[in-house]
């Protein structure tokens, strides 16, 4: 098999993570930062995919790593599964930042069209014929795979931003419609962070020769060396506190009345979740598709969207004897819920983190008429203890690691 082909099922998850047991110790530690280009994958665990669209969880990644390696050995590659919680419980306590991402973005896009220069600058980047050979190299990689590496994303976000002078929200959106991974945390908050916004006055600033180093010299970094770099003044806007954290339900027993159980793209297993305990009269998956024309996916990601609802609504289906069913539009949708409303049946799910299945839910609960009382909506453990947490920076966050580890009993 490709190595860099992503079946989206939780059995290939299962199948990679238990491959990758050996690699997530001092081997990763030392050759993590490397990227030597899509056929020479082995120093990653390709696990991203997989973890974004929870056909794994994160507590399985880290009692997988805990189980074969001491902390210590391990230390780096659980930090790095405990960096998307902290994105995700991070833009959980600020949602204004995503909805003023999406404001910016439109604004931007708008304002790129009135520009023709820039205009061919962007296009050009997301052609991939820029002058620098090791970022056209990743927009194709991109483009055929859906997938980066975690370095060459922040190199890229860095040239996008400093070197060819774009504005950082299309970069994002770029990369929101081609990754598999694709997550409103972690890729808006890891481009904020590269243009200097996430962490005020500290910007990344790609060099050709890191850039030499951890690609073993695969690229000409001529052009790169010789360009200039644009500066990009971050907003100076005053930062708000977090918002208090409102935790869900965390467990299913004693909730007894009869509910249809929803599932859609940031949660595909259900049979391993608070709801495994809910008197299920029947269950609905909502397609990817349902969040198109707007979010303008590309063909892979998207096929791989479709592709874990498919599996996930196979497998809730079996864990509870019941058959599924699957809805692309709006008014499919709305049909549905109505008739969930003329049978008094309560709908649950596992919530939707800040984003754009956030969006559409809320939506579509007030056009159906939904009440408060008619939602029973939970939330993974992991989450519960994980997101409250994201209070300041990842290395305060950092701190209640072991605590967590030993909460959530992942020893």
């Amino acid at each position: 098999m490709n190595q860099l082909s992503f079946p989206a099922t939780r059995h290939e998850a299962l199948r990679r993570l238990k491959s990758f047991q050996p690699s997530m110790g001092p081997s990763y530690a030392k050759g993590r930062n490397y990227d030597l280009g899509p056929g020479q994958r082995s120093n990653v665990s390709l696990l991203s995919p997989y973890i974004s669209s929870r056909l794994i969880l994160e507590e399985e990644v880290v009692r997988t790593a805990l189980s074969r390696d001491s902390a210590e050995q391990s230390e780096k590659f659980v930090e790095e599964v405990f960096w998307r919680a902290y994105w995700k419980g991070w833009l959980e306590l600020r949602p204004w930042i995503w909805e003023e991402y999406q404001s910016s973005l439109s604004e931007k896009i708008a304002w790129l069209y009135s520009h023709p220069p820039t205009h061919s600058v962007y296009a050009s980047a997301c052609e991939g014929t820029t002058d620098f050979s090791c970022f056209n190299s990743w927009v194709q990689e991109l483009k055929t795979t859906g997938y980066l590496h975690n370095h060459a994303r922040m190199w890229f976000a860095s040239i996008w931003i400093f070197y060819l002078g774009l504005p950082w929200e299309l970069g994002a959106d770029f990369f929101y419609k081609h990754l598999l991974d694709g997550d409103p945390a972690s890729n808006t908050l890891g481009w904020r962070w590269v243009a200097g916004l996430q962490t005020r006055g500290k910007q990344y600033i790609a060099s050709p020769e890191n850039i030499a180093k951890f690609t073993k010299d695969r690229f000409d970094m001529g052009a790169l060396k010789c360009a200039k770099i644009k500066p990009f003044i971050a907003s100076s806007a005053r930062e708000k506190p977090p918002n208090e954290y409102q935790p869900a339900l965390l467990e299913s027993s004693g909730l007894i009345a009869p509910s249809l159980l929803l599932i859609f793209g940031e949660d595909h297993y259900l049979e391993g979740s608070p709801l495994k305990g809910m008197n299920v009269q029947s269950i609905l998956g909502l397609s990817p598709k349902l969040l198109e024309p707007s979010l303008g996916l590309a063909a892979n990601p998207l096929q791989f969207k479709l592709s874990a609802l498919k599996d996930g609504l196979e497998r809730a289906g079996q864990y509870f004897g019941l058959s599924t069913e699957s809805v692309a539009t709006l008014d499919s949708l709305k049909s549905n819920l109505h008739e969930i409303r003329r049978k008094n049946l309560t709908v649950s799910f596992l919530r939707p983190r800040v984003g754009p299945w956030r969006s559409l839910l809320e939506n579509i609960f007030r056009d159906v008429g939904f009440q408060q009382g008619d939602l029973r909506i939970f939330e993974r453990r992991w989450d519960a203890e994980l997101y409250p947490l994201a209070q300041r920076g990842f290395f305060q966050f950092k701190r209640c690691i072991p605590s967590v580890i030993e909460n959530l009993n992942l020893h």
